[in-house]
């Protein structure tokens, strides 16, 4: 399912090149952005319960999801836009449902006429409250937000209150990453956020096959810094020819960046429902 989501991100990148100057407030964040542990100011969340210093490591800004263009020249010039999908039970969801009645009723290549975007969904079946950009495209929210008081003074990409109802309903927020080279020897990923708890994930051509680290709720606007060593393997990365231990991470086999909720049970899971912001998205080598 990935795999044909992923290959509509070209059609998502003509979406994410509009104004968002006439987005809504963000449901979360505001203020300037703070360590994920609020008793050290200074250090930033490590990914692993403890608090280290960011400041002796070279960071790499991979994006910083406050203009159209997400990556920067390190990565070829290439312009890798943020894009975002759902799942509802374990296929794409379905959103012809709450899209205007006058609009085209045929597969749609492009972004379609200001008339027909909804500015809100507001239904409450649906995943997502994002604007809807296509009805036809697996990549049909617009997740860019270009608002400065998203967090920390600055823009972000949001998932805008998900509500998560049943086994395999999924939302996310990606960034596929052409080029990996000036990555070499990076030992954490960082980046600020506000909201729900979610799983970041390093996802490689196979979309079964990622390693993940999972992500705690925070109100206020965090840094979290994640060590590499504290990934966890999925699919053949939990193990390759028999072996128990979790395959060692290997940025070369990266090809996308997620950060992903998914059901949780009970259906009254604090988890479920939500919003999260994503900013300054950066690697530590």
């Amino acid at each position: 399912m990935l795999k044909k989501i992923i290959a509509a991100s070209a059609i998502f990148a003509l979406f994410a090149c509009s104004s968002d100057s006439d987005d809504p407030p963000p449901t979360v964040g505001g203020g300037s952005s703070s360590s994920h542990d609020d008793s050290q100011s200074s250090s930033s969340h490590d990914g692993s319960g403890n608090n280290q210093s960011s400041s002796s490591a070279t960071e790499i800004e991979i994006a910083e999801f406050f203009t159209n263009a997400a990556s920067t020249a390190t990565f070829g010039g290439i312009k890798n836009f943020a894009y975002g999908y759902t799942l509802k039970a374990n296929n794409a969801e379905d959103l012809t449902q709450f899209w205007h009645e006058d609009c085209p009723t045929e597969a749609q290549d492009g972004k379609p006429d200001s008339s027909c975007r909804l500015t809100e969904i507001q239904a409450e079946l649906a995943i997502l409250q994002n604007r809807l950009t296509n009805q036809y495209s697996d990549l049909h929210y617009e997740i860019h937000l270009n608002n400065i008081n998203a967090i920390g003074n600055r823009g972000a990409i949001e998932l805008r209150q998900y509500d998560l109802n049943q086994t395999g309903d999924q939302a996310a927020l990606g960034l596929d990453i052409a080029n990996t080279a000036p990555l070499n020897g990076v030992t954490a990923f960082a980046y600020t956020y506000n909201g729900g708890t979610h799983k970041f994930r390093a996802v490689t051509e196979s979309d079964t096959d990622f390693w993940e680290y999972e992500v705690p709720k925070t109100t206020t606007p965090a840094t979290i810094v994640i060590s590499v060593n504290k990934f966890v393997g999925m699919g053949i990365l939990s193990g390759e020819d028999g072996e128990d231990d979790d395959v060692p991470f290997d940025i070369s086999r990266v090809a996308k960046f997620l950060w992903v909720v998914e059901y949780t049970e009970p259906l009254s899971s604090e988890s479920n429902k939500g919003t999260i912001l994503i900013n300054d998205f950066k690697a530590q080598l």
